[in-house]
């Protein structure tokens, strides 16, 4: 990847977040909410914000799916979740994803409102030297992730 393109802010290459749930809903309201949406992105996490769009942590597809439908968000809400400051940089991201095996990141404003996230997709996106495309695809294989040159993973193949 040319140094230019580490060296972008992330907030200019996330993408919206059309997967957001509040803290303050019930699964079941949260998930009547979801259904209502165009999702067009993966869904990689469910972030769940307060009634003021700050980040408060995420919700796994299991808990979202499994709990019981009257359980509050709040009480499913895994709140140690590592998110980016919209001005760092494309470099930090990736190396933030790489060491700590995340799909994804969400992006957050200084007063820790969701902005949107960064993916994995940003390593595609850009050109990249063999050596580098190499080191990646080896974390994505330990990450249990298959990358062929962008395309969508199906498990029907």
């Amino acid at each position: 990847m040319a140094s230019e393109h580490l060296g972008r802010k992330v907030k200019d290459c996330m993408t919206p977040v059309s997967t957001v749930v509040r803290s303050d809903q019930t699964i079941d309201e949260a998930i009547s909410i979801l259904r209502k949406r165009d999702i067009y992105e993966k869904v990689l996490y469910f972030y769940v914000v307060d009634g003021d769009g700050r980040l408060k942590g995420l919700v796994s597809t299991r808990n979202l799916l499994l709990r019981k439908s009257d359980t509050m968000i709040e009480a499913i809400t895994e709140p140690h979740v590592i998110a980016l400051n919209g001005n760092q940089t494309v470099h930090e991201a990736m190396e933030v994803m790489e060491t700590q095996r995340l799909l994804a990141l969400p992006v957050v404003d200084e007063h820790n409102r969701l902005m949107g996230s960064i993916d994995v997709g940003v390593y595609i996106e850009e050109s990249v030297d063999v050596a580098h495309a190499k080191k990646r695809l080896q974390i994505f294989q330990m990450l249990g992730v298959i990358i062929e040159e962008g395309r969508p993973f199906s498990t029907l193949y």
